[in-house]
């Protein structure tokens, strides 16, 4: 149609970042805020050996405190919801896990059940555990739910308002949420990464990543992308009008030089870093990947089909390319379907 298209990030991805210095698409930067005010300041908290209150360290705790205390907001980002991650026994250590998917039960207690995140399968909270019988049952992990609770016990006389898809059913949900947030003073918010990119909080001062570490341990070779996406996200809603803001940033790997520099490097200069990586690597956008995967109700049925598609495949690649697989995904079975790539 002939028309001008423009995309608007303040992350964005390490493909656009190459169109654009390849001249294929045009590059324009704002180099200071809309608002005009300045970037927040940055801490690195190490929370090895710290006794942690539901995740939150010492030091985030008093700084949440200072900001209610001067009639600001507080952000807390936590990109987990549920109260916990898994309900363990104690004593013969059963897990409970999903029937139709590869996967542990998440624990919620608004209603109070065992909730599979990726099926939305539910069963009901057991009062005893279904291997052994005993009752030292166990919640394992970390979620919003959990860290809503103990926040609003912390700080009794302040407003917690909690932002992910438990508590968010529609848009007209999630706006009117933010319009009560602004017309609070003194404010906790809590939430996943729904909280964290494009909103427009004037009054908070003070961010709390309290995980920082989750997205480095996951095998997509975006993981690290999307880890640095997150923390400038999240950063770049404190500070937003004329009172300085800070982002605390909690983590076990604070040697790691993603997390290190997150903040306080450009974010033009880390994609730089990890685009080197992806050159040496022939990853996206130096190689081409691609995938076909194959849902089945018999594991050995998509693992068969697969192989017989590699031997009709093999003849006709060209040099340069490699064929890698059948193998089983990283969570073969999900919604009651075996899945091979």
């Amino acid at each position: 149609t002939n028309i001008p298209v423009i995309l608007g990030s303040a992350t964005p991805s390490l493909e656009t970042l190459n169109n654009a210095r390849a001249g294929r698409y045009s590059l324009h930067s704002l180099r200071t805020r809309a608002t005009g005010a300045t970037l927040p300041t940055t801490q690195i908290v190490d929370i090895r050996q710290l006794a942690l209150h539901a995740g939150l360290a010492p030091l985030s705790i008093d700084r949440i405190r200072a900001a209610l205390t001067r009639g600001e907001q507080a952000l807390v980002f936590l990109n987990r919801r549920g109260f916990a991650q898994a309900m363990q026994c104690l004593d013969c250590g059963w897990v409970g896990e999903c029937d139709s998917c590869d996967s542990s039960l998440v624990v919620h207690q608004h209603p109070p059940t065992l909730r599979c995140h990726y099926c939305d399968a539910t069963q009901p909270v057991p009062r005893h555990c279904p291997s052994c019988g005993h009752h030292r049952l166990s919640a394992k992990g970390l979620g919003t739910e959990q860290l809503e609770t103990v926040l609003r016990a912390k700080f009794r006389d302040t407003p917690v308002f909690r932002v992910d898809s438990d508590t968010i059913g529609s848009v007209t949900a999630l706006h009117n949420t933010f319009d009560h947030i602004r017309e609070q003073s003194s404010t906790v918010l809590l939430g996943t990464q729904m909280l964290s990119k494009g909103h427009h909080f004037p009054n908070v001062t003070c961010v709390v990543v309290v995980d920082a570490d989750g997205q480095l341990f996951n095998p997509d070779f975006r993981a690290e992308e999307r880890l640095l996406q997150i923390l400038v996200q999240v950063s770049g809603r404190a500070g937003r009008s004329d009172k300085p803001g800070e982002v605390l940033i909690q983590t076990r790997q604070p040697e790691h030089p993603l997390i290190n520099h997150a903040l306080t490097a450009s974010y033009d200069s880390l994609a730089d870093a990890l685009l080197l990586q992806r050159q040496h690597l022939k990853l996206p956008p130096y190689g081409g990947l691609g995938l076909i995967r194959c849902d089945s109700q018999k594991t050995e049925d998509g693992s068969d089909f697969l192989n017989d598609l590699k031997a009709k495949l093999t003849p006709h690649t060209s040099d340069g390319v490699k064929l890698v697989g059948p193998m089983p995904t990283l969570m073969q079975r999900r919604a009651g379907r075996y899945r091979h790539q």
